[in-house]
């Protein structure tokens, strides 16, 4: 049952919900008010019909209707570019989604949907079954009881007995003629005797050739394992040397590891002597270098009077340098002056005398 019908930019209606009550529920309006509408958009819903965009609100925007039953929630959109149907079950919150049906309806919301041409009834439609003759009202209650099923059901089931039939009749015809082929080998008995017992010698032959190759196989291991005891026979015979010998190496690292500890001991002498001759000579270096750390301080001594001197050498050598450049330059004023002065003198008038 239908619980709520939903319905956007389709014909008259923009948006607009009808929740529906159990029983019976009538929709009241005036004349082209869009009641029409709901069964038109039921019938999109179920039959993809109409097909184009005719029916799609002028003032734009996706067309929707959407459906939602005590089980069921089915969506039919359509945009621009897409057309998408949407099933899914409320109990199990599981949705599927549809796109490239063309104008087929998937089956999971035919099945959803469980509505058909009946359940959908425009208010021009002919009354149900009125104008219908007794032979299609017949045929359509037997279809409604499924005895439409039941009738192909029982023309399927005669076809194929016929052709069982047939097959059968045509089986018999095909073993007659088998039987009349087998006469003529009615010695394949006897033969089939032979073959049995040439397939048991050879299934014996088989097994003796796996139990010949299976001894081959310990002859050659006997014969390995006796060479290997020959040789681990001497082994054992050259057991009391290999101990000697093994007794004597042990012997021969224990002494080479009193050789190494006496040599690393040895050295550790000369080490010790070396450092003590360094001691004594550095003992007996001591005036020697009481005298050449006086005379070195004396020598830093000078050295910082030389320093000293050389400074004031420097400090000299600037103020002779600075002497000879004022003296260039007073020779040098001297002669702009005399030069600029001329012959008679600016401020007494009478003739200057150069000496």
């Amino acid at each position: 049952m239908i619980k709520k019908l939903t319905i956007q930019n389709f014909l008259s209606h923009k948006n607009t919900e009808l929740e529906f009550s159990d029983g019976v529920n009538i929709i009241l309006g005036a004349t082209d008010s869009g009641k029409s509408v709901f069964v038109h958009a039921i019938n999109w819903l179920k039959d993809n019909r109409p097909s184009g965009s005719s029916f799609r609100s002028n003032w734009g925007g996706d067309t929707r209707v959407e459906i939602i039953t005590d089980e069921w929630y089915i969506t039919r959109t359509k945009t621009d570019k897409e057309n998408i149907y949407s099933v899914g079950a409320l109990k199990t919150q599981k949705f599927l989604e549809f796109k490239a049906f063309k104008s087929s309806i998937p089956d999971e919301v035919q099945k959803a949907l469980n509505m058909s041409e009946i359940n959908a009834q425009s208010q021009f439609d002919p009354f149900f079954l009125l104008n219908k003759s007794p032979g299609d009202v017949a045929q359509y209650f037997n279809k409604v009881a499924n005895l439409d099923k039941i009738d192909l059901s029982r023309n399927k089931a005669q076809a194929i007995i016929r052709q069982l039939e047939g097959d059968l009749k045509a089986a018999r015809l095909d073993l007659d003629r088998r039987t009349e082929d087998l006469k003529q080998y009615r010695e394949l008995d006897t033969i089939e005797g032979i073959i049995v017992d040439i397939e048991c010698i050879n299934r014996q032959l088989n097994k003796k050739h796996s139990q010949v190759q299976y001894m081959t196989e310990v002859v050659s291991d006997y014969r390995s394992l006796d060479k290997k005891k020959e040789k681990e026979s001497k082994l054992l015979s050259a057991e009391p040397l290999i101990n000697f010998v093994l007794k004597c190496s042990k012997k021969i690292e224990e002494l080479y590891e009193s050789k190494e500890s006496l040599r690393f001991l040895y050295m550790a002498i000369e080490s010790n002597e070396k450092y003590i001759n360094q001691i004594d000579n550095f003992i007996g270096a001591e005036k020697l270098v009481l005298s050449l750390l006086k005379i070195n301080a004396d020598l830093c001594g000078q050295k910082n009077e030389l320093e000293k001197f050389e400074v004031l050498i420097n400090y000299i050598s600037l103020v002779i340098q600075s002497e000879k450049k004022l003296k260039n330059d007073l020779e040098k004023f001297e002669k702009e002056f005399h030069k600029n002065l001329g012959e008679v003198c600016p401020l007494c008038g009478e003739k200057i005398i150069r000496l």
